[in-house]
């Protein structure tokens, strides 16, 4: 396993999280990574203003640069993991492709309880646009996270792919009622016939498996759910990419 994450990787997100007009302010900075410091046990540079002074540290993004590098590549990974998410960062477009690389180039060491495949931080991405289809899914994944509600899990799943549907093809059916429609739609999108039909037979397997495993509230496999979850979010960041 690495012991840091590429260095060119730490400077580029140390520059997209600094920003200087849109990213965090300075004394943010300083404050999240003395809280990290202090839950790893880590010494870090600049854990003040003063500090930023008596090193020269011209600006935030290089304050965060120079913590970030005290970390280990897991410590690393959580903490830009966390700082995408924040709430003044994560509509940011430049952030969310941040966090999308992040998992792309290092899916070796993100920590053992972050449950984010690739398919899953690109269906955040693509989502961001249906805020009530968003919802649900970040809801399910919450669940997921902590292992509790696993039929919650799949319930929110299958009816945030509902939502996302019923904004793309603007009216109120349910997911069943969907499939006409959504061939339709992805005719429109200039989707091959093969694709077109190997999404709609699979829609078909997925709502069967909903009606016959998870309404009855049967015992859910976790490769299953796992399974399900992913196959969820490529469901859905296909129709919205």
């Amino acid at each position: 396993m690495r012991q840091f994450l590429d260095d060119a990787f730490l400077r580029t997100a140390s520059d997209i999280l600094g920003e200087t007009n849109q990213g965090f302010f300075t004394t943010h900075i300083i404050d999240k990574c003395n809280s990290y410091a202090v839950d790893f046990n880590i010494q870090i540079p600049i854990s003040s203003l003063d500090a930023m002074t008596r090193y020269k540290i011209p600006n935030k993004r290089t304050a965060l640069y120079k913590n970030l590098r005290c970390f280990n590549a897991t410590q690393q990974y959580r903490i830009i993991s966390d700082l995408c998410d924040e709430p003044s960062q994560k509509a940011r477009d430049d952030v969310k492709d941040l966090k999308i690389k992040l998992v792309q180039r290092f899916p070796d060491i993100a920590p053992s309880d972050f449950v984010e495949s690739i398919a899953v931080t690109e269906a955040k991405h693509w989502l961001s646009a249906f805020p009530d289809a968003l919802a649900l899914y970040n809801s399910a994944l919450a669940k997921y996270s902590h292992g509790v509600f696993e039929r919650n899990v799949l319930d929110d799943m299958r009816l945030s792919l509902e939502l996302l549907l019923k904004g793309l093809l603007h009216n109120d059916k349910s997911l069943e009622n969907q499939i006409p429609e959504l061939g339709a739609f992805l005719k429109a999108k200039g989707i091959q016939p093969e694709i077109r039909n190997m999404y709609t037979t699979l829609l078909k397997y997925y709502l069967q498996y909903q009606n016959n495993h998870v309404k009855h509230n049967d015992e859910i496999n976790p490769n299953e759910m796992e399974y399900i979850i992913d196959l969820t979010s490529l469901f859905m960041k296909f129709l919205s990419k």
